[in-house]
């Protein structure tokens, strides 16, 4: 792969990072406000935001897997998902314990993405 290709993958990367990282802000505020009671539609708006972030999910993936191909020392890139039942406990028991819950897997993902979006930055400088 070109040295122009792989910054321009980068930049790829970089942009749905970038994607990921607004929706998971996004549902961390609609999470303090759900704990604060924000009842079943912050709960609802919260859940919408960690779905269009792991929508990206799968296509970050792919292009990590492409870079990796090309520069071997980047390690695999594993984010603590969210998951269908963890998603029905948060929105069916609207506890102070499931949104706690909910809240460190997404501050847990936001870290990682941050890290991630550094590492990728740095590549990309040394291309």
């Amino acid at each position: 792969m070109e040295k122009f290709e792989l910054k321009n993958l980068c930049d790829k990367i970089i942009e749905n990072i970038d994607f990921m990282l607004k929706e998971y802000k996004s549902s961390k505020n609609w999470g303090i406000f759900d704990m604060i009671g924000g009842g079943l539609i912050a709960s609802l708006v919260k859940h919408n935001k960690i779905n269009k972030a792991n929508s990206m999910f799968s296509k970050l993936n792919e292009d990590l897997k492409l870079l990796k191909s090309e520069i071997k020392y980047l390690e695999d890139f594993k984010l603590d998902e969210i998951s269908n039942l963890d998603k029905f406990l948060d929105i069916g028991f609207d506890n102070i314990f499931s949104d706690i819950y909910i809240q460190n897997k997404i501050k847990s993902s936001i870290d990682k993405l941050e890290e991630l979006r550094c590492t990728i930055e740095e590549i990309k400088n040394n291309i």
